[in-house]
């Protein structure tokens, strides 16, 4: 039973990791690579400021 469970969930991660790739194809299809990369410096740069702003309130 555990066995059946776990190969559902391999394809369930498997598909995941598929839609997860294919939606990054198609945001640096549709902005451009440099972009895309952009984007995601910005968003690394507003986790790290979210992280500072909870340590200094704590």
């Amino acid at each position: 039973n555990d066995v059946k469970r776990e190969r559902g969930w391999n394809k369930v991660r498997k598909r995941r990791k598929k839609e997860r790739k294919e939606k990054q194809e198609s945001e640096s299809r549709r902005y451009g690579v440099e972009k895309v990369r952009e984007k995601r410096q910005r968003d690394e740069c507003e986790k790290l400021r979210m992280k500072k702003m909870k340590d200094k309130s704590k």
